[in-house]
């Protein structure tokens, strides 16, 4: 016989409150050192258009100022970021949340994912660390990555989620 038993909004479980694993330590300096790398370029950029479309003098001191107020921002949203990153295994799902100002909860079903990586960028294995890529049945804009994982963790991670994919297919 059906049956579609209505469920209270009190009974749902809240991600909020779930216990995260947190990122590594050293995941900060990397989120930061991105930061610094992209303004490089950025200011690099910048001194060319100031040196050959003649800026005015005057104006250069304000353009340093907020370029530096610019950068000083988003080092400590990258910095305050941090904090808020982790990710929690439950019995049917991979959670991951992050987001200091906007908080965001990500939540895959391991029925959803067809498959997951690690990967490893110049800077992360300078720190041995690496990347968890997720990918599931919805496209691009359902993958999940987790950065900052120890390297050890991140291939136990991904080793967990195969096994459990092909585990919940035989049944």
């Amino acid at each position: 016989m059906f049956s579609n038993t209505s469920i209270s909004p009190e009974d749902l479980p809240s991600v909020e409150f779930l216990e995260y694993q947190p990122l590594h330590p050293e995941y900060r300096q990397i989120m930061i050192l991105r930061v610094v790398v992209f303004n490089a370029v950025l200011l690099v950029g910048l001194i060319l258009y100031i040196a050959f479309n003649g800026v005015a003098l005057q104006w250069i001191g304000v353009i340093g100022i907020s370029f530096l107020i610019l950068v000083g921002v988003q080092i400590l949203i990258a910095y305050r970021n941090f904090a808020y990153k982790g990710y929690a295994i439950r019995q049917h799902d991979l959670v991951y949340t992050s987001g200091w100002l906007f908080r965001k909860w990500t939540a895959i079903s391991f029925n959803r994912i067809q498959h997951s990586e690690v990967s490893q960028g110049l800077i992360e294995r300078m720190f041995d660390l690496s990347t968890l890529e997720v990918f599931t049945a919805g496209g691009s804009s359902s993958d999940l990555k987790i950065g900052g994982l120890p390297d050890k963790t991140a291939h136990q991670l991904r080793d967990f989620i195969t096994k459990k994919i092909a585990r919940d297919e035989e049944e």
